[in-house]
């Protein structure tokens, strides 16, 4: 979460692999499936809740992130990273 600092969402896929966005696709393509498919708990994350799930193989496990949570409550959010970042 820490990485995508500024953006409303993130998602980790095949194991960790991090992605920022402003939204996440709601394509039939691209629908909501089970907690279970969205790959394994995250190493360290065992017993937590809510579970952490870190993707899969072509799975993201998609996540609202502390800034935009804390937006929802009014509260002013860290500054958007460049749009040229890598992450």
């Amino acid at each position: 979460a820490a990485a995508c600092t500024g953006w409303p969402y993130f998602a980790l896929q095949g194991g960790g692999q991090c992605f920022c966005g402003d939204a996440f696709s709601r394509t039939p393509n691209h629908s909501k499936l089970g907690d279970a498919m969205c790959g394994r708990v995250c190493p360290g994350e065992d017993n937590k809740l809510p579970t952490r799930y870190c993707g899969g193989g072509w799975r993201n496990a998609v996540y609202a992130a502390p800034s935009a949570m804390t937006s929802l409550f009014g509260l002013q959010h860290a500054p958007r990273p460049n749009r040229n970042s890598t992450r």
